[in-house]
C-alpha cells in the first residue's frame, strides 16, 4: 500500500498523511500518521518523505545502498501505483537487465558514464527497442531517487537515452499489386 492524505477539514490547508506499516500479532493493520498544515503539493512531499522514513530509505544511507536494495524498495513503493502486466514487465527487466549491470553497485556511485557503457553493450544483445525499455524503467527509479534525496541528480539525465530502431516498411511493387488485383477480381469474397 502506498499511502494516503486527506486534508480535515476541506479547504483549510491541515492535513492527515497516513502510511501502512504492516500488522501486528493479531492480523490488525497498523499505520504511521503524521499531521501536516501547507498547501497539497508540500503536503505530496510530506507524505513522500513519511514514505521514505517507513520504508528505511533515508537520504543517510545513499552512501551504502546498493542498487540491487534500492530497486528492492522502490518496487515496493512503485507497484501500487502499476497494472499487473506492467509489474511483470518492469519486473523482468529489473531481473535481465538493471540488477545483473549494477545492483551490486552502492547507488551513490552509479555514473551517466556506466550507464552509457552498459547501453553500449546491451544493444550489441538486444534490440535497442528492448534496452529502451529497461533504461526507461532505471530512468524511472533514479527519478525518484533524486526526489527522495538519495542522488544529486538522475545519471540517466546525463547519459545518452538509446533511441529505438527504425521501422522501415516495405511497399509492394506495382507487379505485385497488379497480381494483387488480378486475384481480387477473380475472388468475389474479397
Amino acid at each position: 500500500m502506498q499511502g494516503s492524505m486527506r486534508e480535515t477539514p476541506p479547504g483549510s490547508k491541515k492535513w492527515r498523511l497516513r502510511v501502512f506499516i504492516g500488522t501486528d500479532g493479531q492480523g490488525k493493520k497498523r499505520y504511521k500518521e503524521r499531521r501536516f498544515t501547507g498547501g497539497k503539493r508540500e503536503a505530496q512531499q510530506a507524505l513522500t518523505d513519511l514514505l521514505v522514513t517507513v520504508r528505511g530509505i533515508s537520504p543517510d544511507s545513499a552512501g551504502t545502498l546498493t542498487v540491487a536494495d534500492y530497486f528492492d524498495r522502490w518496487q515496493q513503493w512503485k507497484w501500487p501505483q502499476l497494472s499487473p502486466s506492467t509489474q511483470l514487465g518492469y519486473d523482468r527487466v529489473i531481473r535481465t537487465s538493471i540488477i545483473p549491470a549494477f545492483g551490486h553497485l552502492p547507488i551513490s556511485k552509479l555514473s551517466a558514464m556506466m550507464i552509457d557503457r552498459w547501453t553500449v553493450e546491451r544493444c550489441k544483445v538486444v534490440s535497442s527497442t528492448t534496452h529502451l525499455q529497461a533504461w526507461t524503467v532505471l530512468s524511472a527509479a533514479l527519478t525518484q531517487a533524486t526526489k527522495w534525496d538519495l542522488l544529486e541528480v538522475n545519471p540517466c539525465k546525463r547519459a545518452h537515452r538509446p533511441k529505438p530502431a527504425q521501422h522501415t516498411p516495405t511497399l509492394p511493387t506495382g507487379e505485385q499489386l497488379a497480381a494483387l488485383t488480378q486475384l481480387t477480381d477473380l475472388q468475389p469474397w474479397l
